[in-house]
């Protein structure tokens, strides 16, 4: 969704833009805890009603989905780039 505003940077331009998500790691503990609390939301929606534990179960799979995105395209190329510090040759 961001490559409209970064296509046309130059590759510094881009390493410091990149600078801007320095410490979102730090949020990895909320993230684990929304899994978590969604899967008891689930536990405890089911005695609420179909549509409910349908919203719960949405929730939890929206929240995994963004974590596998991550760990498949995201973290490699964190790690390529030593976190944005290095750009790669291509």
């Amino acid at each position: 969704m961001e490559l409209p505003n970064k296509i046309h940077l130059t590759r510094d331009e881009y390493l410091i833009a990149q600078k801007l998500y320095r410490g979102w790691q730090l949020v990895a503990p909320f993230v684990i805890l929304a899994l978590v609390s969604t899967v008891m939301l689930i536990g405890n929606a089911k005695t609420a009603g179909p549509r409910s534990n349908t919203a719960s179960i949405i929730a939890f799979v929206c929240i995994a989905v963004t974590q596998v995105v991550f760990w498949i395209f995201t973290f490699p190329v964190n790690r390529t780039t030593q976190n944005w510090t290095k750009a790669p040759p291509h």
